[in-house]
């Protein structure tokens, strides 16, 4: 939760001293093109979480991969 809070006034922070010293935003300079980016980034982060092995997914590629090893072995 601090993470967010930090991050939530430094980019409040960064967009103020853009807009104060005017240099360019380093990011869309609408509510749309920030929506964007905001929406990439929840689906990116969900489908991390869809994506992510599973504990039955781990078990059963390291079984292939110890399947995968004895046959290399079988095979010299």
């Amino acid at each position: 939760m601090e993470t967010l809070l930090l991050g939530i006034v430094l980019g409040l922070a960064i967009g103020f001293g853009c807009r104060w010293f005017d240099i360019p935003l380093p990011s869309p300079p609408n509510l749309v093109g920030a929506l964007l980016v905001v929406s990439m980034t929840l689906g990116f982060l969900t489908a991390n979480t869809l994506l992510a092995p599973s504990p039955a997914n781990v078990h059963a590629s390291h079984g292939a991969s110890t399947l995968l090893a004895g046959l290399k072995a079988s095979a010299h």
